[in-house]
């Protein structure tokens, strides 16, 4: 069959298509107040007695789009200065913002975290010291401002690793380890692989927590729609207890897509801010690394990415795990902050492009045109904003009356066609 001929049977397939619009009800607890509710948690905790006048006090900011972050590290910061301390914040995140002082600075700015909105200086350096080593005898680093400080205070959000499987997994350890840590030791822990992940990360915390006073920890909760459910104190002693029992809550309050199969999966967006990988690998079951076992479903024949968020600067890494992309991605990539990142990873299938195509139109086309001829009369199409927000999809008939056989989903409008602009961008029917 000539390129020609393919292309013409490729917009056929499309002919006809439908979508509806489709809600799930979540897990959707959350907090009026989420600044006043770290002030709670932390006053209630046994902070007060470890802030001592005039100490220096380091406060950990990561690379999340985390739902209220700049309120919620203005309260913590309001809280230390309240108690006596000097607070001010470190970017805490490995080799993201192209590892490179300003480009963290410029991350923390894209999220909402400035000097103006979280009342306090931020210091932003790669420079690390040695504080130590584990008992497996890894060397252990600390950003150097941090080091320099007289204490410590990490904030982040409890939630699953896209890599590993533990008792810890993403959150305060992992701030501690690889976010206070900043490339050096994201470079050391990440080419041991998941297992090392799984290991190490909890082993350079303890040894943080040993020999720097780590005065708290603030971990937050979202709830499936990313916004805060919940805040804690988590008391040095005891952190790796408290944090597996916050990881358990975390997961019930997680997300997902409320089908086991789909042909096609496409996100309008990815982004760093959303994921790690710019995608939550373990909501479309591709975490692609050895030693980790994939998540049985959902099974997702085809798998793309329609944007890159601003927030990413460039930083596409995850989309490998993509099997199409659009032009209008591909031409956002900034490949040096991406290969940084995944160099510092050791994970290079993740930052390879999948196959390039000029419009969502014929993404789709493509998508499926290539299904078996039972799939392709009547595909199963999914498509949702990004892997973090999944309360409304879009989704051709077939889903649409599997999806209505699931407990909290309904079916909010459709069938409506299937629609392009005039330069082949997706329209999709607001309800």
């Amino acid at each position: 069959m000539s390129s020609n001929a393919t292309l013409d049977r490729d917009r056929d397939v499309l002919a006809g298509l439908q979508l509806m619009v489709l809600e799930q009800a979540l897990a959707d607890q959350r907090l009026d107040d989420p600044a006043a509710a770290a002030r709670e948690a932390l006053l209630s905790s046994g902070l007060s007695a470890r802030v001592k006048p005039g100490m220096s006090v380091c406060i950990g900011a990561g690379s999340r789009g985390i739902a209220n972050m700049p309120l919620i590290l203005r309260a913590t910061a309001q809280v230390v200065r309240e108690l006596g301390g000097e607070p001010f914040f470190i970017p805490a995140m490995g080799s993201h913002g192209g590892a490179t002082a300003e480009g963290q600075r410029t991350l923390l700015a894209d999220l909402g975290v400035t000097e103006a909105t979280v009342g306090a200086p931020i210091r932003s350096s790669m420079e690390t010291v040695q504080l130590g080593e584990t008992t497996g005898g890894l060397p252990v680093f600390m950003d150097r401002h941090a080091a320099e400080a007289d204490a410590l205070i990490a904030v982040n959000r409890i939630k699953s690793h896209t890599d590993h499987r533990g008792e810890t997994e993403s959150g305060l350890t992992k701030m501690l380890a690889i976010g206070f840590g900043k490339q050096q030791m994201a470079s050391m822990v990440h080419p041991h692989g998941a297992a090392g992940l799984r290991d190490l990360i909890p082993a350079a915390a303890e040894v943080m927590l040993r020999e720097r006073s780590v005065l708290i920890g603030l971990a937050i909760i979202d709830n499936a729609y990313a916004q805060t459910a919940e805040v804690h104190a988590v008391e040095p002693e005891g952190w790796r207890e408290a944090e597996k029992r916050l990881l358990k809550r975390a997961k019930e309050l997680t997300a997902g897509f409320p089908f086991d199969e789909m042909d096609v999966c496409a996100v309008l967006r990815i982004g760093k801010e959303i994921s790690g990988t710019c995608l939550d690998l373990n909501t479309v079951a591709r975490i692609a690394m050895e030693g980790v076992q994939e998540p049985p479903t959902p099974r997702i024949h085809t798998l793309a990415a329609l944007d890159l968020t601003d927030a990413s600067h460039g930083n596409a890494v995850g989309i490998g795990l993509c099997d199409l992309t659009v032009k209008r991605l591909a031409d956002k990539i900034d490949f040096g902050a991406m290969y940084a990142n995944s160099i510092t990873a050791t994970f290079f299938n993740r930052c390879k492009l999948p196959m390039v195509l000029p419009t969502d139109e014929r993404l789709l086309q493509v998508a499926v045109g290539t299904l078996s001829d039972a799939h392709r009369r009547n595909p199963r199409i999914c498509i949702a904003r990004d892997t973090l927000h999944l309360d409304r999809l879009w989704v051709s008939p077939p889903l649409a009356a599997e999806a209505e056989t699931r407990e909290g989903v309904r079916i909010v409008s459709g069938p409506h066609p299937l629609r392009f602009d005039e330069d082949g961008a997706l329209v999709l029917p607001e309800g």
